[in-house]
C-alpha cells in the first residue's frame, strides 16, 4: 500500500508585531471624538482618557471616561458640557467640602508639608482641578479630582451623583 503524501501547504509569513503591541494590545487604538478629541484606552481598556481643554479654567486637564462600549456615550458628552457650563456655580460648594477634608488630612498627617489654607478659596492654587472622571449609570455620576503639581502622591476626589455633591475622599 502506498500512502499518498499531500503537498505541503505554504503558509504566508505573518507580519511581526512589536514587543510593545504584544504586551499591551490596546496601546494603538484611539477614539476620535468631536468634543473630547483623541481618547486613548486606559486601565485595561475600561476607560478612555485624554488631556482636554476645560474652558472655565482656560487650561488642559485630564478627562477620564468609563467606556465599556469603547466610546463615550451621548449622556457622558452632555454631562461634560453641563459640568463645563456650571463649574463656576459649583465651585464654592466644592471648595467648602474640599477645605474640610484638606484640613482634616493636614491634622492627621503632619508629615505632609502642605501650606495652610485660611479659607476655601486658598485651595485653588494649592490643589487645582486635575481631572474629571465621567462614569455611567444611574444618576450619571462624575468625579472631580484635585491634585497639586508638587505632590503627585496625594489626590482629593469630589464625588457627584445626580448633580449633587455626594462626598469628598482623600487618596494616598
Amino acid at each position: 500500500m502506498s500512502a499518498k503524501i499531500s503537498p505541503i501547504e505554504i503558509i504566508p509569513e505573518k507580519k511581526k508585531r512589536s514587543i510593545m503591541s504584544r504586551l499591551w494590545p490596546l496601546s494603538g487604538r484611539r477614539v476620535k471624538h468631536r468634543t473630547f478629541g483623541a481618547l486613548k484606552p486606559w486601565r485595561n481598556g475600561r476607560y478612555l482618557r485624554a488631556k482636554a481643554d476645560f474652558a472655565p479654567l482656560k487650561k488642559r486637564i485630564w478627562l477620564v471616561i468609563r467606556a465599556d462600549d469603547h466610546e463615550p456615550s451621548a449622556l457622558q458628552e452632555k454631562l461634560y458640557l453641563q459640568i463645563e457650563k456650571h463649574y463656576a456655580a459649583l465651585l464654592p460648594r466644592i471648595l467648602k467640602a474640599l477645605f474640610v477634608e484638606y484640613n482634616k488630612v493636614r491634622r492627621v498627617q503632619p508629615n505632609i508639608a502642605w501650606p495652610q489654607a485660611a479659607k476655601p478659596a486658598d485651595l485653588l492654587p494649592i490643589i487645582p482641578l486635575d481631572a474629571i472622571w465621567l462614569e455611567h449609570g444611574a444618576g450619571h455620576p462624575f468625579v472631580l479630582s484635585f491634585q497639586s503639581e508638587l505632590d503627585k502622591d496625594h489626590e482629593f476626589h469630589v464625588f457627584f451623583r445626580e448633580g449633587k455633591l455626594e462626598s469628598v475622599l482623600f487618596e494616598n
